[in-house]
């Protein structure tokens, strides 16, 4: 009867620390879990903090190219307009004196801008 008492206290205390390590075993494990997780968010709190970066500097990129576009398109007006007044100016120079302008005339686009030696220089 002693050994039996022996053996049952002995499965008891066995049993006890089974129970005490499984649940030790998940608290351990929960505090993994959990840490993992804190983890991940930290990660995905830098890779939002870095594609708000991102898009922040491609909508300066973009409205850089659009203002870049703008300038270019005022650009080429300004060279359409002028190049109008210079036909003008060509055109009123030749049916006033023909000839005799011809030094001061201008070369034209389609000369490949090249002026006279003995014409003005093109003023800045």
């Amino acid at each position: 009867m002693a050994l039996s008492t022996t053996l049952l206290v002995l499965f008891a205390v066995v049993v006890n620390r089974q129970q005490a390590q499984a649940q030790r075993i998940g608290e351990l494990s929960n505090r993994v879990r959990a840490l993992e997780q804190s983890r991940a968010l930290e990660r995905t709190a830098v890779l939002e903090q870095q594609l708000r970066a991102m898009l922040s500097r491609l909508q300066t990129m973009e409205k850089g190219g659009l203002e870049l576009m703008s300038k270019e398109r005022d650009q080429q007006q300004v060279i359409e307009r002028l190049q109008s007044e210079l036909e003008q100016v060509r055109n009123a120079l030749l049916t006033q004196g023909g000839s005799a302008a011809d030094g001061l005339l201008l070369p034209s686009p389609a000369s490949g801008g090249r002026r006279p030696a003995h014409s003005l220089p093109a003023s800045p």
